[in-house]
């Protein structure tokens, strides 16, 4: 499931940082990466740096 997920705010119902802070919680830190931007990175066609 963490390679079909991407993140998206509720902003600007709720400031950015307690966004992602509330998603931060919900997920393992291992993760977070792929969800917040690595995911949407590979949609986008937009390379990604080695060793990240």
């Amino acid at each position: 499931m963490q390679d079909r997920f991407l993140y998206g705010s509720a902003y600007p119902l709720m400031p950015i940082v307690d966004c992602v802070e509330h998603f931060k919680e919900l997920f393992k830190p291992e993760v977070l990466p792929k969800l917040m931007w690595k995911n949407a990175a590979k949609v986008l066609k937009l390379e990604i740096p080695e060793g990240n």
